[in-house]
Formats: structure tokens, sequence, C-alpha cells
């Protein structure tokens, strides 16, 4: 490893601990807890090739950062519906917990790297928000992004500012 790859990473690992505390003391989240569900982020950013601020945005917007988040049909930290459990767990070759943070921090993070790498980054939102079906009928009504989209966004660009100090 180079020496600028070592001082990038020790930069990355302090910034990424600031945004650690920033977020466990704005929701009822333990370090431990967090700490789990940054370092799925990270494995699942790295695996993925997506930012792991966008990971951690949908997962704040989603859940506020509780792995016991359910809505409807929806489970977990990325609020993955059961609908998709089947075919996730056909890629990902067993069974999955949605309630698990790595589980469900992965399997997220599949579903929205698909979308990252083909649509644009307000698209891949709105994709994973409601469905590719739902993002298409949106754009052909001449909507560029959504409020979820933009939520999303407008997180992201603080936890990357977060980074940034």
């Amino acid at each position: 490893m180079k020496i600028y790859q070592i001082i990038l990473s020790i930069i990355l690992i302090g910034a990424m601990a600031f945004a650690l505390g920033t977020i466990c003391a704005s929701y009822a989240v333990d370090d431990e807890t967090m700490e789990q569900i940054t370092a799925a982020a990270e494995g699942a950013a790295e695996r993925y090739e997506i930012p792991v601020e966008l990971i951690l945005a949908v997962i704040e917007t989603e859940s506020t950062y509780r792995p016991d988040a359910k809505n409807g049909s929806c489970r977990g930290l990325m609020q993955i519906h059961t609908v998709n459990l089947d075919w996730l767990e056909r890629d990902f070759g067993r069974e999955l917990d949605l309630y698990d943070i790595e589980d469900n921090v992965y399997a997220g993070s599949y579903i929205l790297a698909g979308y990252y790498h083909k649509y644009d980054l307000h698209r891949a939102l709105m994709a994973y928000n409601g469905g590719q079906d739902y993002m298409r009928k949106m754009v052909r009504k001449g909507y560029t992004s959504s409020k979820y989209s933009r939520d999303v966004v407008k997180i992201m660009e603080e936890i990357q500012d977060e980074d940034n100090i």
C-alpha cells in the first residue's frame, strides 16, 4: 500500500468516526449497532462500487438506522420489500434475514447498485423507492427526481460534508 493510500485511509476512518458519532447522537442507535451498520455499508459500497454515503443516506431515510424497522411488507435498515426476497436469496445463494444488519445492507445495496449503475442518481433512487415501472412512469410525466430522491441526496451530501470536516 502506498503512503498516500495509507494517509487517505486514516483520513477516511477519522471522518467516518466523526460521522458515526454525529449519527449516534441524532438517533437512538447504540455505538455497537452503528459500528455494525457502518462496517456493512463500507463493505457493500466496496463490493458493489457505490458510495458508502449513499447507502447510509438510504438507511437514514428508510429506517433511521433501526435494524428492526418494519413498514408494511418492507423490512430492516434499507426497507427491503419481501416480494424481493426469493430472487435475492437465489442471487445470494442462501437464505437472508432482512432484520440482520449485514444481510439487509448487502441485499439493499445490491438492489441499489443495480439501479445506480444503470441510471442517474435520482432515477436510481426513484427506482429503489418505487420500482423501475414507477420511475419510468414518473420520467414519462416529466419528473427528473422525487421527494424521496431529493431527501436521500440531501442526506448523502450532509454525510459527505461531515466526512470533509
